[in-house]
């Protein structure tokens, strides 16, 4: 069965959706991510990329996420650099969520307490050498959450140091 559907009623719809997109309505929500890389390297922008384009690809249709270019830093290896760097966008009311690329940053967050806005740190290489927060499963730490390794560094340092033997890592 085919309805015909008056010019009015049609501009009627228009109109409607145009109203309710003019107001907000049927928007996605904006969500601002910024990302904080250890240091300068030559790969920095692929896994930067690689992220950017996971999250996008998980979010489509729920949340319009961005990414806004000054809210992008790259450190300078320090603790001190990526700290005040993970101060800066903590403070940043325009940021919403935060992703610690490097070890080091992913350690500076994970040893911070609790944050106030959420903090994703995919690089934690060893949670009981590192000291890092684990409570049944999670971190335990109001807006942290990160991603570990299956295997602890200590042992894979001494499998290294059974096949070669060394004095100095």
């Amino acid at each position: 069965m085919c309805r015909k559907y008056s010019t009015t009623s049609l501009l009627l719809v228009a109109l409607f959706v145009g109203l309710f997109t003019q107001l907000g309505f049927g928007e996605l929500p904006v969500v601002n991510i910024g990302i904080i890389g250890d240091g300068p390297w030559d790969r920095n922008n692929e896994l930067r990329e690689f992220f950017q384009q996971e999250i996008l690809e998980l979010t489509r249709g729920e949340f319009d996420v961005r990414f806004p270019e000054d809210k992008q830093i790259v450190a300078d290896w320090s603790v001190e650099g990526i700290r005040k760097a993970g101060d800066r966008l903590l403070a940043d009311p325009e940021i919403d969520m935060i992703i610690a690329l490097g070890v080091i940053t992913s350690n500076d967050f994970c040893q911070r307490g609790d944050l106030p806005k959420p903090v994703i740190a995919p690089a934690v290489l060893d949670i009981e050498l590192q000291g890092v927060p684990l409570q049944n499963g999670a971190s335990g730490v109001k807006n942290l959450s990160y991603v570990t390794y299956p295997a602890t560094l200590r042992s894979d340092i001494k499998a290294f140091l059974s096949i070669v033997p060394f004095k100095k890592l």
